[in-house]
Parts: structure tokens; sequence; C-alpha cells
């Protein structure tokens, strides 16, 4: 459908703000209904009265996360990009995937262009199809700054845009490859292309096929360049950085040569700088911080090992940019404003010090630490490469109060210490034994303390069990090889295999995401039922869940009038059994000290 875009008449700027206001009102209220069409209908005419307000851009940016079907006009999408990237920027651009995939799925331009990839060789397409066909095709992408913000900041939930990307990655190589003085046809047409390919395919960690004549091919390339370092043109960087991040790749080079090229990046145009800052600089950060990582207690658990291998692997999510709060809220402030039936323990209304046990690469910390009054927070994982990427996040986000650590749970235990919010979120279920580590958490918590848990729902990964079946029967590596040949079989599979539907997964468009959803060590998974055992084992009780579609909170108060607070889990187990997608793949709640 077209998403409609009501006219509206031009009035003072105080009655744009009302007029703004009242749709606003309207639109969440039929967002958090599950009328997403009504609520989209209702925040585009918002935006198109106030672009700039922000409260309206998250609410517009998280009924378009979770809708489909819908097609935009070009100046919304431009208007969200800009948005998108103001300086108030407190939206997460992951969000705007959704629309791009909606909008490559009818983008006449761009899939003309991909018949003209697939169907040309590469050493063809610059000189003849490329200057003729292929720009009128390429008018319409280039200067789609949806498109270019996504493709850079962001995953692109879309096989569209992995196929233009892909053949386009193909083509620029062979013909760069075969003809190196075309380096002002490529400087003149093809820098903005050049960022989206390699931003895109970093962000993605390389995930999309290759072919074995560009493996040859791009270790020519790698091998002149690094023969001659410092003679290396901005565009084999580029090159190079679409099939491989520039930090691995430069990573031998002479610190000599490296002072060197830090020096002649200042120099770049924009757009490489972009991919330096991206694929270069930010690692070093991160190899930085990682050496001044505090060890809070040595993991010795071999299975904690096990897991902590895995993320050092790959750590998870490689975000760039999270939904941010608009004010900090105290901890009651945020218990009572979320869950106002429920009856609350003495929660602190002071700042609150806060554990992540388990934090990964920050996006959480990020959110809630700037979403609550903290006095001060301690983030650890097993993984010190997701710590590093988190403390990188923390700090890009003005963050002072938070102080990053390895350690396993299972050692919480034996600390002297206590906090009045534990958060443990995606972490539980990979352990061994989650009762002894949710007991070790237990032992670091007050009597007013909050804990916010999220374990997996056995009902909502039937996907995800069917899928890690396949790899199981087809004996798929663990490995990059591994992911792309798992892809490949997932693609394949008619549309009603239960496997199938993992496809349409922002994880299955990461190598670190589908390591994790499909691939990882080990995982547990919860109904309900064994959520309120685990808990009544340590004398905990539910304060409010976090349900992400509204249209099953309206099913639930129907068909259990008597759960005002919708906290009984005998309850939402019945209703899980009918909607197994209600908890979107993780159980998340809330819990205090009964």
């Amino acid at each position: 459908m077209q998403a409609p875009l009501n006219a509206i008449p031009k009035t003072s700027a105080t009655e744009q703000g009302t007029i703004a206001g009242d749709l606003l009102t309207k639109g969440s209220e039929a967002l958090a209904s599950g009328l997403y069409k009504e609520s989209l209908a209702l925040l585009l005419e918002a935006f198109s009265v106030a672009p700039n307000n922000t409260d309206i851009q998250a609410a517009l940016f998280d009924v378009l996360s979770c809708t489909t079907g819908y097609t935009l006009p070009r100046h919304v999408t431009d208007a969200m990009a800009d948005a998108a990237i103001s300086d108030k920027q407190r939206q997460n651009t992951q969000a705007l995937a959704m629309v791009l995939s909606n909008q490559s799925k009818n983008h006449a331009a761009l899939n003309s262009f991909i018949e003209l990839l697939e169907t040309t060789e590469p050493t063809e397409i610059m000189d003849d199809a490329l200057q003729t066909e292929g720009e009128s095709h390429l008018a319409g992408v280039l200067d789609d700054r949806l498109f270019l913000l996504v493709a850079t900041k962001a995953i692109a939930i879309s096989p569209q845009i992995e196929r233009f990307l892909t053949q386009l990655r193909r083509h620029f190589l062979f013909e760069w490859s075969a003809d190196v003085t075309a380096s002002t046809y490529f400087l003149d047409n093809f820098t903005n292309l050049l960022t989206v390919i390699s931003g895109q395919c970093f962000n993605t960690e390389y995930i999309y096929d290759v072919q074995e004549a560009e493996v040859s091919a791009i270790a020519a390339l790698k091998a002149s360049v690094l023969a001659n370092i410092r003679d290396a043109h901005v565009i084999d960087l580029a090159i190079i950085a679409s099939y491989e991040p520039l930090w691995s790749t430069l990573g031998s080079c002479d610190p000599e040569d490296l002072n060197y090229l830090m020096t002649e990046a200042e120099k770049w145009p924009a757009w490489a700088q972009l991919i330096w800052k991206t694929q270069f600089l930010a690692p070093c950060q991160e190899a930085f911080l990682k050496q001044s990582l505090h060890t809070l207690s040595p993991v010795t658990d071999p299975f904690s090992n096990a897991i902590g291998a895995q993320y050092e692997s790959y750590p998870y999510p490689r975000w760039q940019t999270t939904k941010l709060p608009a004010k900090a809220l105290s901890l009651r402030q945020h218990l009572e404003s979320r869950f106002p039936q429920s009856a609350l323990p003495a929660v602190t209304d002071t700042p609150a010090k806060i554990l992540f046990a388990g934090c990964g690469t920050g996006e959480q910390v990020v959110q809630m630490g700037l979403g609550l009054n903290a006095q001060n927070i301690l983030a650890m994982d097993l993984s010190t490469n997701s710590l590093a990427y988190a403390s990188r996040k923390a700090q890009e986000h003005g963050m002072d109060n938070v102080h990053f650590g390895q350690g396993d749970i299972l050692a919480v235990k034996d600390w002297d210490a206590s906090f009045d919010l534990i958060v443990c979120t995606g972490v539980l279920h990979h352990m061994r034994d989650p009762a002894a580590g949710l007991a070790s958490l237990m032992k670091v918590s007050k009597d007013s303390s909050i804990f916010f848990l999220a374990l997996y729902s056995e009902r909502a990964r039937a996907a995800v069990i069917a899928s890690r079946a396949l790899v199981t029967e087809h004996r798929i590596a663990d490995d990059i090889a591994g992911l792309r040949q798992f892809r490949a079989l997932i693609r394949s599979l008619p549309d009603d295999h239960p496997a199938k539907s993992v496809a349409a997964c922002r994880e299955f468009y990461s190598a670190s995401g589908l390591h994790d959803f499909i691939f990882n060590v080990h995982e547990l998974r919860f109904t309900p039922l064994q959520v309120k055992d685990l808990l009544d084992a340590q004398g905990l009780r539910v304060i409010g869940l976090d349900v992400p579609r509204g249209e099953y909170i309206a099913l639930y108060k129907e068909q259990f009038p008597d759960d005002p607070a919708m906290i009984n889990l005998e309850n939402w187990d019945a209703f899980e059994t009918d909607y197994s997608d209600v908890f979107d793949g993780m159980i998340q709640l809330w819990c205090c000290k009964d």
C-alpha cells in the first residue's frame, strides 16, 4: 500500500504544535493497541507537521520497524534519514532498515540495475552498460538518502540490497584490477557507492557470498597494496574494505607505515575518511581499551570459557546507533510509569547502583544507563572484545559513570557488593545451569533490589530449533564459510519449511547475529511456567513483563481481566500456547524479592 499523508493546512506554529501533539497521542495509542496501519498513518501525518519533534520521530521509527507492506514517498524517507543523523539524534538507525526493505522491493531503478549487474561481465559494465543504461538506473539510488544511511550505519535486512551490493562489489573489484588508470572515473562517479559497499559489508561482517575468482583477485590486490603501502590509492583500500576490515588487512604493517597512512588519511575526502574511521580507527581504540579492562574475577569454569571464546570471535550485536531516552528517571519513577498496577518494593528514588551481568557490546548499558539516574554502573561480561566495543560506545555517548570488567556470573556470589538494579538479559539461557547463575546474582542484591531478566522462549524459537537441526544434519562448519552455507540452505527451502522464517530476521544478515541466533555453543529455552519455577526457587516475584506487540496486551487483558498488572505467569503460559510469538522470542520480565 501507499502510506497516506494527509495535507495539513497552513497554521501558526502554536496551532501546528497542538495538531502534531494530538496526532502523536492518537498514533501512540494506536501503536500500543497493535493498530499498526492506523498508527503509521497518524504518525506520518504528525511527522509532516513537525519533522524535528524527537518524540514523533521516536514513535514513527517504532511503528516503522515492526510494520511491513507499505511504500513511503521519497521526500518522507529523505526527511527520516535527515532526522536520524541530526545533532539531536535519539533514534535507532536500524529501525529504518525495515523501511528500506519495504522500499527496495518496489524500487524499479534498483531492481533493474541488479538484473543488469547479474547479466553483464564485470570488465564490460563500466565501459559500456554502466555509462549508458546503468547510469540512468543508478541515478535513483545514489541520491537516495535512506539507502545511503542504512547501508553505512545499519544492517540492511533485504535480499535485494544484498544482491545489489554483492554484484556491485564484484564488478568494482574486477574493473579496478583490470584498469587502475580508471581512478578518475571511479572518483567522479562511485565514491558514494564505495562507501556504501564497504560500510554495509563491514556492518554485516562480510557475510555476503564471495566467488573463488574474487578471493584470488582480492588476494592479489592486497599483496600489491601491502608491498607498497605508502603508494596505496584510497580506492585500493575501499575495495579491500569491501571484502575484509582494514584493521585486519593493515595490522601487520610496519608502525611507521601506519603512522604515515594515519597522517595521509586526514587529507582524504570525507567518503574515504568514513571508511578509515569505522574500519581502522575504531578498532584501534577498542584494542587500546581492551588493555585497560579490569578483571573482576578469573573465569575458570570450562563451560563459561567456551561461551566467552564464542563471543571473543563474534561480539554481538555490533550496533552503531540506538534509541536513546528523552530524559533520565529514577528507578522508582521508571517502574511506576511502566507498571502502575504492580505493587513495588521500597525501590530507591535516588541515583541507583546498577549491575549489568553479561553486558555484551553495551547497547543496553547505554540505553538504560542514560535513561535511569545512576550513581554508578558496573558492566561485566566473559568476552573482552565485547567489553572493549561496549566501552568505546559508552565513551561516544559521554558516559563517565560506567566501569567495564571481565568476569563470570558464577563468581559474583563472592563479591562484597550490592546493587539496586541487576540486569541480566539474554544471558542465563546460555549458562549450563541458569539457576546457579541467578542464585549467584541474588547474593549481591538488597531487599529492595530489582531484577530485569530475559530468557529465550521455547515456543517462539521453533524456527531456530529447526535451523539448529539443519546445521547438525548437514554438518555445517562453525566458521564464515559455514555461515554462508547455512544462508544458502535456508534460501533454498520451500516457504512452508519450519526454518524458513529465519531469513526474514535481522540476525540472518550479519555473521555475529547469525552465529548468536543459530550457531550458539549452548542455549536453553523456557516456557513461562519454567520461568516461574526459576523465580520461585529464588523467592522472586514478577512486577511486570515487556510485551513487544500491543495487540497481545489487549488480548491478554480481555482473556484475563482478573490480572490487571499482567504478571501471572500461569496465565501467560496458557496465552503463549495460542500466540507463540507474543514475546518476540524472549520472555523479558522485571522482578523483585517476594
